[in-house]
Parts: C-alpha cells; structure tokens; sequence
C-alpha cells in the first residue's frame, strides 16, 4: 500500500497547539493558549478576570517544597491551595 504525499509547508497547529519557530536559535515551542481558551468557554468560564499566581516566574516546584514534619503541615493547614 501506497500513499501521496503533499508538501503544504511548515505545521502552524497540532492537536490544539500552537507551535511556534525561533530559526535564529532553533527553538521550537508549543502553546497550548487556544486550548486553554476553549476549556475557559466550555465551562464558562471565558469572561472571568485573570490574575498572577503568586509565585515569581521560573519557579521550579518539585517534591522538595512539601511539608515534611508535623510543625510545616499544621503552618500550612488553612491554606487552600
């Protein structure tokens, strides 16, 4: 079995992703905002204001971050995230 195949120029979107090209550094990156939109509409949720998370950007979360002793747990009981 055979197929043809046609040369319709670079991918611009991928299973909802967006992929974006840098040629000077080679970077490629995938932006996942129109899905994200569509998830904001479905459940309705679109028109609601944006706000910063209360981190700087790149933090790094890992496993290291959690509580560990009795005293760190209790500190962060009333906090809901």
């Amino acid at each position: 079995m055979s197929y043809e195949l046609k040369d319709i120029g670079e991918a611009k979107l991928i299973l909802g992703m967006r992929i974006n090209r840098n040629p000077s550094s080679s970077d490629i990156t995938l932006s996942q905002r129109a899905y994200c939109k569509c998830m904001l509409y479905r459940f309705r949720m679109d028109d609601y204001a944006s706000t910063s998370i209360p981190l700087p950007v790149g933090s790094i979360l890992s496993i290291d971050n959690c509580p560990r002793t009795p005293k760190e747990m209790d500190e962060i009981k009333d906090i809901p995230y």
